[in-house]
């Protein structure tokens, strides 16, 4: 058993560390080094993500640096060690209660479930969360003889789900919705959980508050203002949605036929009824984006397996959930694989040739207008190179343009076209990479804002560059990048 789960985290440790890491996670590992160094998260580099996902970016920098490793190879490595722990707790949970018997079954089936549901997304926050999650729903669900695990172990679940909150406070509906059946179920409150919850959950909030007072003063706000997501049903709800919806419905109906006969101890429906609450958050953003539905889907995975595992074999209960376990599985392979033909060498990564160029270039200093952040990170981490900006990308000014263009371009907030302007001429950045994808031009959008910017950016000429993007370099005898600013974000104090 230890030997199977060695080599199946030693075979994802081989593919993640030969792959660019996730974007989403390099940025924040750059906000968490730039903590470190001195700099401000959320003042420095404007971040929408609450700080406890920042506090564990910054741990897996601070185990690099006492390591003298790379935090690249270290974080993979923490996140695939919190993934063993977990599944070895939940295991030996769901035998104790006496719902399953073979520990070393479900172990295997955690590690597998949780290193390669995540496909290309590993070690996101809502990995993490969907890791978290599953102590508290193997604790809560119990057999049905009266069997239940220790208050400890349920005060250190509940811990885990104030994290899980504390990461993404929009979770606390599937949580809630667990604790409704529980109750609508004649069961008893766990108190124990719900004292490491609410333990949990307030000593974050307290120390976010100290330490990062910008978040919800000027972050928050900020995001409200223009991180909205417009109505449009082909963005919400793509089709590895409309599966994982039709999946999670078809899996609710088997439930529903065999939920008499089951000997689960409520895991399944506990498990669908995170699933279902996880998928709601997931539409309520309407963003699309896979990542956010990695928690809707581990549960549901889960949920399958269970009945796999437990239905009896009338009405092709069996047969149908492995039917959808086989059509989830392909999907995930068909978004892991691309990643495998990036780690072997076959298919180069775009921001593998990004780097290569800024290296030949001798740049200190990158900056990219796109809304994509891989085409910043993981660069700056491979380049050793200073980002210059505050934004990750360019959401924030892509938002405002998008608000003027729907009221017929009324005056909106000029923030973060503001911000970004200022950042631009305070760092001067050698090499600027310009993406197109979204349709938006960066560049003449921001040159009509302010002259000065304008004027500093024609003397930048293009150069060459990997296809599917435009990489600009500034001269010696460029027009100087300055003019008459206020606030710069840090950067120069940094410099």
């Amino acid at each position: 058993m230890l030997a199977a789960a060695g080599l199946l985290v030693g075979g994802n440790l081989l593919v993640e560390g030969h792959a660019p890491m996730k974007d989403d996670v390099a940025w924040l590992i750059h906000v968490a080094q730039s903590w470190l160094d001195g700099g401000q998260p959320y003042v420095t580099e404007i971040e929408i993500n609450p700080p406890p996902i920042i506090w564990f970016s910054a741990l897996a920098v601070s185990v690099a640096q006492l390591l003298g490793s790379s935090v690249m190879i270290v974080y993979p490595v923490m996140t695939s060690l919190l993934i063993a722990l977990i599944a070895w707790w939940v295991a030996s949970l769901i035998t104790r209660l006496g719902i399953i018997g073979s520990a070393g079954a479900v172990f295997i089936l955690a590690i597998v479930v949780l290193l390669f549901v995540p496909t290309g997304e590993f070690g996101q926050r809502e990995h993490l969360i969907a890791c978290l999650a599953l102590p508290w729903l193997a604790w809560r669900a119990g057999a049905k003889d009266g069997r239940a695990a220790s208050r400890p172990e349920g005060f250190a679940a509940g811990l885990l789900v104030g994290i899980c909150c504390a990461m993404k406070p929009t979770f606390l509906v599937p949580f809630l919705l667990v604790e409704l059946v529980m109750w609508r179920r004649r069961r008893a409150i766990a108190w124990a959980g719900v004292a490491g919850a609410i333990c949990a959950g307030a000593a974050m909030l307290l120390l976010s508050l100290f330490l990062h007072p910008a978040y919800l003063a000027q972050v928050v706000p900020l995001a409200i203002a223009l991180y909205h997501a417009p109505f449009d049903l082909a963005v919400m709800v793509p089709r590895g949605a409309l599966l994982l919806g039709g999946v999670l419905a078809c899996t609710w109906a088997l439930w529903w036929l065999r939920r008499a006969e089951l000997r689960d101890g409520d895991l399944t429906v506990l498990l669908l009824v995170f699933a279902t609450g996880a998928m709601v958050i997931y539409l309520s953003t309407g963003r699309g984006w896979f990542y956010q539905r990695i928690p809707a889907t581990v549960a549901t995975v889960l949920a399958l397996c269970s009945l796999v595992a437990l239905s009896p074999k009338r009405f092709g209960v069996r047969g149908a959930a492995a039917a959808m376990l086989v059509a989830l599985a392909f999907q995930a392979g068909a978004r892991y694989l691309p990643k495998v033909s990036v780690a072997s060498g076959y298919a180069p990564a775009l921001s593998y040739q990004i780097a290569e160029v800024v290296r030949a270039q001798g740049a200190t200093r990158l900056m990219a207008f796109s809304s994509t952040l891989g085409m910043g990170f993981p660069i700056v981490d491979l380049t050793h190179t200073r980002w210059s900006s505050r934004f990750p990308s360019m959401w924030a000014v892509r938002s405002e343009l998008a608000a003027e263009q729907a009221e017929g371009g009324a005056a909106a907030s000029s923030v973060a076209r503001r911000w970004v302007v200022e950042d631009f001429l305070t760092a001067c950045p050698e090499i600027v990479v310009v993406d197109h994808a979204d349709g938006v031009n960066y560049p003449e959008a921001l040159s009509d804002f302010d002259p000065a910017f304008a004027r500093a950016w024609s003397g930048y000429r293009r150069i060459a560059g990997p296809a599917g993007v435009e990489m600009f370099h500034r001269p010696p005898d460029a027009p100087p990048c300055s003019r008459a600013g206020h606030f710069v974000s840090g950067l120069e104090r940094r410099s």
